[in-house]
């Protein structure tokens, strides 16, 4: 089994097979019929979003998805109060895809597991271009473009040397300084 994979906002006819290869749908041995990658290039063909929902488990096929470039988000996850909320582990394998070039938007999630984790702990939020009304498809048009953060509470907006969010920056061999401009508002801390 290679894990479950979220496919918001697609139209057309329903992606199938729902599932392939889990424990309720086949005998030990069988053959998976079908990668999560392909659900996700149907979904991308069909106008929707792909997300990796809590990123980076199970481990499976995640990096095939993200470096064919299949995949729109990776879902950062709250288990527990790990370093002020976010687990770290999704973090950390953010960053390594962001530093090889893979350019994917981080999106929160609460993928409820038990009673011991909140509705809406980890949130998305998309900057939507002020002059576009807000919908779903402006929501998702933000998200394809990684213009997105994920928060537990404080709200953040920045940009380095006049690049917004979701700006690739490339730096030299040597390094160098960049200006960094933040708002950052909160009611919880």
């Amino acid at each position: 089994m290679l894990g479950h994979i979220s496919l918001l906002g697609y139209r057309g006819k329903i992606i199938a097979p729902m599932t392939t290869g889990g424990p309720d749908e086949s005998a030990l041995g069988d053959p998976i019929e079908i990668l999560l990658t392909e659900w996700a290039r149907q979904c991308k063909k069909q106008g929707g979003v792909v997300v990796l929902p809590h990123f980076p488990n199970p481990r499976a096929e995640h990096a095939a998805s993200v470096v064919s470039g299949d995949v729109d988000a990776l879902e950062m996850t709250s288990w527990g109060d790990l370093y002020g909320g976010i687990d770290p582990y999704s973090l950390s394998d953010w960053y390594r895809y962001l530093n090889c070039g893979y350019l994917v938007a981080a999106v929160g999630g609460t993928d409820k597991m038990s009673a011991s984790t909140a509705v809406g702990t980890v949130r998305t939020y998309a900057h939507v271009d002020p002059n576009e009304v807000f919908t779903y498809e402006t929501w998702m048009e933000a998200i394809r473009r990684a213009e997105t953060f994920v928060t537990y509470g404080p709200l953040l907006e920045f940009s380095i040397d006049g690049h917004p969010m979701g700006s690739g920056i490339e730096m030299s061999a040597n390094g160098g300084t960049l200006d960094v401009t933040w708002q950052v508002a909160s009611v919880t801390i």
